[in-house]
């Protein structure tokens, strides 16, 4: 991503909180339980061995189609738009779907009225980039003809039905100029002055038929979507370049506003909240790529493993080895460490590698979901610390980056015989991030991946 403005914020009770789960996840590593006064002995007494030579293998795959909205607990933040045509990667679309809402019971009064405009305003997620940022974007607003009020979780490749034709457009939009725009207030009778975000002209076909509808006594804030399911937003880019808006709700500039002059007296506007269902859209192509050779294949000496954020290729990793350990041990550290491959630098400017990368198991539904060891550290508030999958500079390797990650609780279930064997390795969040990452495989000749093994022989 173009924004590097990442700090990590961290309270000094959240620190203290972290320190403690540090605490109680070597408890947890621990297979048995150790007597008081063990640490009183002798050196020659404590037999700790430590193994970074277990093979295990991984391939490239394409797992669930991601979750990109969910009525309980939506877990999306980025509401992506753009298309990204990678070099390595393929062609990859996103575009979302949203819906409009009276706020509470504040209704407007469009009797005896006439339309004078309509725009769609959102405000953009600058911290989300990926791809060429001087690029640009030709963004279409479509009506969404299905109603998805009811519908309790929504995948990336579902598809709704929509109007035929745009009823907006805003052509040429660069994510990375930050342009501002002015436009006269009626309410406040003064120009205003409005960064980082997107002001699309509706036609007035729509804003008359919005204009129409009948307002409700009650003011209920769904009475809106049973005349009206909500948009849909595309981009379409003459090159490479993914953005992101803030449709969560807390946005003051996330509206879409009518403008309307009441008999006999000045403009004045109305604006309709923005957000509620928003689940995005992924379209993935493969095609002339090697990616498309390389999944559900075991990755060789001279193979690399892909993973792509959004609903991209994961990958799958056979742990089977482990079992081999000795039984009568004391589990005290478990990490895999995964190598940057050298064939990114073809393009990390536009493309750089994942900032971090998670460890995930499937769930009854075949879902990923985190292992023990990222949920405790995500939980905490304290994933650098607990579990890692941060892009750093390897400390064996010089110039070379790559991801440690933490999985010795879910190690520990394994040998206890609790959890399968089979993980998976994937974008940190993907279902809203936009990122890729090549890594080397554990055969590789130069940089192999490695599981290291820290225990102690009773």
């Amino acid at each position: 991503m173009k924004n590097k403005n990442y700090p990590l914020k961290l309270r000094l009770t959240n620190l203290a909180v972290a320190i403690l789960a540090l605490s109680f996840m070597f408890l947890l590593s621990c297979g048995e339980a150790t007597e008081v006064g063990s640490g009183l002995l002798n050196d020659e007494d404590i037999n700790i061995e430590f193994r970074d030579d277990l093979d295990f293998s991984v391939k490239s795959v394409i797992t669930q189609p991601t979750i990109t909205f969910t009525s309980l607990n939506n877990p999306i933040n980025s509401h992506l738009v753009g298309e990204l045509n990678d070099p390595v990667f393929g062609y990859t679309s996103a575009s979302i779907y949203f819906q409009m809402r009276y706020f509470n019971t504040i209704l407007p009064d469009y009797s005896e009225s006439t339309v004078d405009s309509a725009v769609l305003m959102i405000e953009i997620d600058t911290s989300v980039v990926y791809g060429n940022d001087s690029d640009k974007i030709d963004f279409e607003v479509y009506r969404l003809i299905d109603n998805i009020l009811n519908i309790d979780t929504i995948r990336s490749d579902d598809v709704f039905q929509i109007g035929e034709t745009p009823i907006g457009r805003l052509e040429g939009y660069a994510p990375g100029a930050q342009d501002s725009f002015t436009f006269y207030d009626p309410i406040v009778r003064d120009t205003l002055t409005v960064t980082n975000a997107i002001r699309i002209p509706i036609d007035m076909d729509f804003a008359e038929e919005l204009h129409s509808l009948p307002i409700p006594t009650d003011g209920a804030a769904d009475d809106l979507l049973e005349n009206f399911s909500g948009f849909y937003l595309r981009g379409l880019v003459d090159g490479s370049v993914v953005m992101s808006f803030d449709l969560s709700g807390n946005s003051t500039n996330s509206i879409f506003s009518l403008f309307y002059t009441p008999n006999d007296t000045t403009s004045t506007r109305f604006n309709y909240l923005l957000g509620f269902d928003r689940p995005i859209q992924y379209r993935h192509d493969y095609l002339d790529t090697e990616i498309i050779n390389r999944l559900n294949v075991d990755v060789g000496p001279e193979d690399v493993i892909y993973l792509q954020g959004m609903n991209g290729p994961d990958a799958e990793i056979d742990l089977s080895s482990l079992t081999s350990l000795p039984e009568d041990i004391l589990l005290n550290h478990v990490e895999l460490e995964f190598f940057i491959a050298s064939t990114e630098l073809v393009d990390t400017v536009n493309y750089p590698a994942a900032r971090s990368i998670g460890l995930y198991k499937k769930n009854a539904d075949g879902d990923l979901v985190q292992i023990e060891d990222l949920r405790i550290a995500q939980t905490t508030g304290a994933t650098n610390i607990l579990f890692g999958g941060n892009r750093t500079q390897s400390g064996e390797f010089t110039g070379l980056e790559s991801y440690k990650m933490n999985l010795t609780t879910h190690v520990k279930d394994i040998l206890d015989g609790d959890e399968p064997t089979t993980l998976y390795l994937s974008i940190l969040d993907k279902a809203d991030n936009p990122e890729r990452t090549i890594l080397y495989g554990p055969k590789d000749a130069n940089y192999p991946a490695k599981i290291r093994v820290t225990y102690t022989k009773l």
